[in-house]
């Protein structure tokens, strides 16, 4: 069936069981060109768990997902890289022994082709919108964390995706460098390229979303413009919990 106009990544149905747990329960997900996709929830409520499944680090029980049409389960990390899907992580894992500049020419070289562009060139573009330049010959070991953030995206932007998962790029970092990661990450949706975000800072999320998506244990309760479900019950209940109930007048206060 072909997908709906625009549309870079479609999953549909996604399961999968650790044993007796099902940490992803029948989910579908979909993210269309330039738009960014809001995924957030609970610790525990599948969101990483759902990310291993899209970018091939694990295979789902059931469901399907298709990249720009093109059926990709199944398929290893670094193939559905090349197709156009790239990742950043809650936690860095840069080449410790590269220096800023190698570690981001890995994503260039690897990644989708660039017509016309060396992966030289490639990097260096993505050094500078990711403020690194004058890092680019230090070694990765050196940088501190919102710099090997900074990398971790440069490092991803780098393999030219069509569809870029992003897990908590803006955790542990101050509100102004909040900004300058929620400011990157327009950029790079203006560029045509379909996010999706997951974040715990909702400050971040709620600004740049265009939809959020709500999962909890497992499966998904609500998905739709910001606000509407940042106001249905069931998020309230699930994620925001009884203390935003009461700031909004529905309790005694603390």
């Amino acid at each position: 069936m072909k997908s709906e106009l625009g549309e870079l990544l479609d999953a549909r149905g996604l399961v999968r069981r650790f044993g007796g747990l099902t940490a992803v329960d029948r989910v579908d997900l979909h993210v269309s060109e330039g738009e960014v996709l809001g995924l957030i929830g609970p610790n525990g409520a599948g969101k990483t768990t759902l990310f291993n499944l899209l970018a091939g680090q694990l295979r789902s029980d059931e469901g399907t997902i298709r990249l720009l049409e093109r059926d990709i389960h199944g398929l290893p990390p670094h193939r559905i890289c090349h197709l156009g899907l790239a990742r950043t992580f809650q936690v860095p894992r840069p080449f410790l022994s590269l220096s800023v500049f190698e570690a981001v020419l890995v994503g260039a070289r690897f990644g989708r082709a660039t017509p016309s562009r060396s992966p030289a060139s490639v990097t260096r573009q993505c050094l500078a919108r990711t403020g690194l330049s004058s890092r680019r010959d230090d070694p990765v070991r050196s940088l501190n964390l919102a710099e090997r953030k900074r990398l971790d995206l440069a490092r991803a932007i780098a393999s030219n995706p069509r569809v870029l998962l992003v897990d908590e790029a803006a955790a542990g970092l101050n509100p102004a460098e909040v900004r300058e990661t929620v400011d990157l990450l327009r950029d790079i949706r203006e560029a045509g390229v379909g996010i999706v975000y997951v974040e715990h800072v909702m400050e971040a999320v709620l600004d740049l979303s265009d939809r959020v998506q709500v999962l909890n244990y497992g499966g998904t309760i609500a998905v739709g413009p910001p606000d509407e479900v940042m106001r249905d019950p069931r998020v309230v209940e699930a994620y925001l919990g009884r203390a935003a109930e009461s700031a909004d007048g529905g309790g005694t206060g603390r």
